[in-house]
């Protein structure tokens, strides 16, 4: 649209003035009390469009509730609309962990009852009612159930579930009342290619950030809901705060015996509808504490620089041991604490036959 045309709504619904107030503050053990409106006039109608919510809200034990009153005009009805609601909300895992002795933190402290109560400007009253939750170990398959009545209108019924993965993100519901029932079945995802390969992932909004652990598979991505690296150790946060730090971290938890990663975390700054990289320095292949000496039988001196044939580097300590990871099964570790040539030295290893589950300690000789 350019600056000589306007459409009829443009003329009738030139603002004038708009006015704002929100507050919330803290009513001792009542709970939390807020307040917002709005109001806007134009220039062309004495109408407004004006909204206003008041309500107080918090907990009672590990009752949630939240009681409020709303009240909104707009400038093309005449009539306002009012709405008392009253929403409570329980979690059943507590109750559960109560009458059997289990952790509340255990597998049902995810489990909801809610209620939701509303009467309009009319005097006609309606109630929902539900539960909702999640399951599995890391809380990725969201389901839920509501049952609502209406003064005269039928009971309607509704169920969902959303499963949230590494590569995608599906969901199914179906909806009954007595004018129609339906069945609602969906599919998203994301696919991205760059320079290292491609990933799929869940759907992507906004701004997101591709994780690459080279090697590292199946670790899941913490507080990311689902999301666990693939077998070429890369991952997508499907959404992240724009020119802001986003925290990224690997959960090291799962990590098996044969791969490293040197930093957990990592922090990056997408810009709007950016993706980013967090790369991880992940090292994959044995483990293993050595003690080296010279031919001589004097520990290799404090500092020295260590290289495998896998260049993994790693610096002897005062007791002449050096911690390496990433190694193959055998190879060369190349020593130097000086510049002269009697500074240098060889060795060889050979880690095989070894119980991976423990930590191997070899000494070595090394050889000038």
């Amino acid at each position: 649209m350019n600056d000589s045309y306007y459409s009829f709504n443009d003329l009738r619904k030139r603002k004038k003035g708009k006015a704002q107030i929100s507050i919330n503050q803290r009513v001792g053990g009542l709970g939390n009390l807020y307040i917002s409106g709005q109001n806007e006039n134009y220039w062309s109608q004495s109408a407004y469009d004006r909204n206003l919510q008041i309500g107080v809200n918090g907990f009672w034990e590990y009752l949630n509730y939240n009681l409020g009153i709303s009240y909104s005009r707009n400038s093309y009805f005449d009539k306002a609309n009012k709405l008392l609601s009253l929403n409570l909300s329980f979690p059943l895992g507590l109750m559960y962990s109560r009458q059997s002795g289990n952790d509340y933190a255990g597998k049902y402290n995810s489990l909801y009852a809610t209620s939701t109560t509303t009467l309009d400007g009319n005097g006609k009253a309606s109630q929902q009612t539900g539960v909702s939750g999640t399951l599995l170990a890391e809380n990725n398959l969201l389901y839920s159930f509501r049952q609502a009545a209406a003064e005269s209108e039928k009971d309607s019924m509704s169920l969902s579930s959303t499963f949230r993965g590494s590569k995608a993100e599906a969901s199914l519901g179906y909806n009954h009342s007595n004018k129609y029932r339906q069945l609602h079945y969906m599919l998203n995802g994301s696919i991205v290619a760059f320079n290292d390969g491609i990933v799929f992932g869940q759907p992507i909004y906004g701004s997101a950030i591709i994780v690459s652990a080279p090697g590292v598979d199946g670790i899941s991505v913490e507080n990311i809901t689902g999301v666990r690296t693939d077998s070429h150790g890369h991952a997508i946060v499907p959404y992240a705060s724009s020119y802001r730090k986003n925290r990224v971290a690997l959960d090291l938890t799962d990590l098996n015996d044969d791969t490293d990663v040197n930093q957990a975390v990592k922090y990056v700054i997408p810009t709007k509808n950016a993706l980013v990289r967090a790369d991880f320095d992940s090292k994959v292949g044995k483990k293993a504490y050595f003690t080296l000496k010279r031919k001589n039988g004097n520990i290799i001196p404090f500092g020295a620089m260590v290289v495998t044939n896998t260049q993994t580097t790693g610096i002897v300590d005062q007791d002449g041991k050096v911690f390496l990871s990433g190694l193959t099964q055998s190879g060369n570790l190349r020593v130097k604490w000086g510049e002269l040539e009697k500074q240098h030295c060889t060795s060889k290893f050979n880690l095989s036959g070894i119980d991976n589950k423990k930590l191997t300690q070899l000494t070595l000789v090394c050889h000038e």
